[in-house]
């Protein structure tokens, strides 16, 4: 067990490094000392930098387990509960598609940028007589790379977006819609017309960007949105309505003083503009430092997060908090009735003789789409300054990782010791017992 934590450990140490030169790297490109093909050098040692970073993510691994790749990443978590609504994946919508119109002006080819859940395409000379076949050919183009992309990143797979011609009102008037094939906050479909590949801030002059600047309805992924009959539910709740939750085994009854006064809508955002996540966050953490204040036990900071358009509620000392949910009027309406803590992902060390005597260990994804540095681009200087604080954030998260690693370490330390000790007494204790002079007793 504890190899294993230094062997993901050394690896971070590595990964901690290349992302300092990295930072290092886009200081250099920020600075208008440098020339376009100073920063072009310099992005060229920040992609195989990125390369590596995603070799060690990759690779690294135990016992043919791998450590770095996500496939170890989860949490302990309380209340996973029902659906509330559903997950939504990001979209571009031209209302009143007109395809016959002339998509390039002049004929020229067109440079485009398209972003998909995180990763950016930019794909040279996309052609079209008309706004229909430019899109066909941007599909075609699209689907071209992310092939390419997805056989040279096994483990970091990007699903393609959909294309399709909806409500069809005429010849001339009917809605193009470009659909991610993921959903959640992470969704991500968006594009730019551009003036080349290497002028990613100036759109070029064509009829298109006046329909997509005119006509266009974008949409970001949601986590979840409420159904109609989940709104009204929670609607429909009042400050007598208690959430009845056990926190280690102690009952703490939740007001609902913010959700109760608020009013929620179908397809309000979960976790977004109808902030059901953010009212619950603050009547749970109010019932829980109310018991602190009475009591002097802190059961952490509670978070309320959403996934896959179910509410999930955990603390903030999740490898020594429980938090389960008694059924009710409250825990119903919001899909809680019955949800407790579990593991989810990770690994589980067995750490005693009994059952349910273990702990839990997760490493987050530490490639780069996990630390979300796979987009940097430092050649130009507004992408060197913007990389700088992506780099301070990348740099954040594996040092996080790495403490994480470290403080569960010097617990199974502990834990051995704790072992050895108990395992000495055992075999003194069953020694005295053995050598007992009966005969003497009686």
């Amino acid at each position: 067990m504890i190899s294993l934590i230094q062997t993901a450990e050394g690896a971070l140490n590595e990964t901690h490094s290349i992302l300092q030169r990295m930072r290092e790297l886009s200081v250099q490109a920020a600075n208008d000392t440098a020339t376009d093909d100073d920063r072009a050098a310099l992005q060229d040692e920040v992609k195989q930098l990125k390369s590596e970073i995603d070799r060690i993510g990759t690779d690294t691994e135990f016992n043919t387990k791998k450590l770095l790749n996500g496939d170890l990443s989860g949490s302990q978590v309380g209340g996973v509960g029902s659906k509330l609504g559903d997950a939504t994946a990001a979209s571009i919508k031209i209302d009143n598609f007109d395809p016959t119109t002339n998509a390039i002006t002049s004929g020229i080819s067109q440079e485009v940028q398209v972003k998909v859940d995180g990763q950016t395409f930019n794909l040279s000379g996309v052609t079209g007589a008309d706004h229909f076949e430019f899109f066909q050919n941007l599909e075609s183009a699209l689907s071209s790379e992310i092939d390419t992309y997805n056989t040279n990143n096994p483990n970091a797979q990007i699903t393609k977006p959909k294309f399709e011609i909806t409500d069809v009102q005429s010849e001339t008037s009917m809605d193009f819609v470009i659909t991610s094939g993921t959903t959640g906050s992470s969704s991500q479909i968006e594009f730019r017309i551009l003036e080349d590949t290497g002028n990613t801030t100036a759109p070029a002059n064509t009829d298109l960007i006046t329909k997509l600047a005119d006509d266009t309805t974008w949409e970001a992924g949601s986590d979840g949105q409420l159904s109609a009959a989940s709104a009204q539910a929670i609607s429909d709740l009042e400050s007598i309505d208690k959430l009845t939750m056990s926190v280690n085994g102690n009952k703490i009854d939740v007001d609902l003083t913010t959700v109760a006064a608020a009013s929620y809508s179908a397809n309000d955002e979960i976790a977004g503009t109808g902030k059901l996540s953010a009212d619950l966050k603050t009547d749970i953490q109010a019932a829980l430092d109310k018991y602190e204040e009475l009591t002097g036990t802190d059961f952490g900071n509670v978070d309320v997060k959403v996934k896959d358009g179910s509410l999930v509620i955990e603390s903030d000392k999740a490898d020594t908090v429980t938090i389960e949910f008694a059924k009710g009027t409250a825990a119903d309406a919001l899909g809680l009735s019955g949800t407790g803590t579990s593991n989810t992902g990770g690994l589980d060390f067995h750490i005693g003789a009994n059952k349910g005597q273990s702990i839990n260990l997760q490493i987050n994804d530490m490639t780069t789409k996990g630390l979300n540095v796979a987009d940097i681009d430092i050649s130009t200087r507004e992408g060197a300054d913007n990389a700088i604080k992506s780099l301070d954030d990348a740099i954040k998260s594996v040092s996080t990782e790495r403490a994480n690693l470290g403080a569960v370490q010097n617990r199974l330390d502990h834990t051995i010791n704790n072992l050895s000790t108990s395992s000495e007494n055992l075999t003194a204790a069953e020694s005295r017992i053995r050598d007992v002079d009966y005969a003497l007793a009686a």
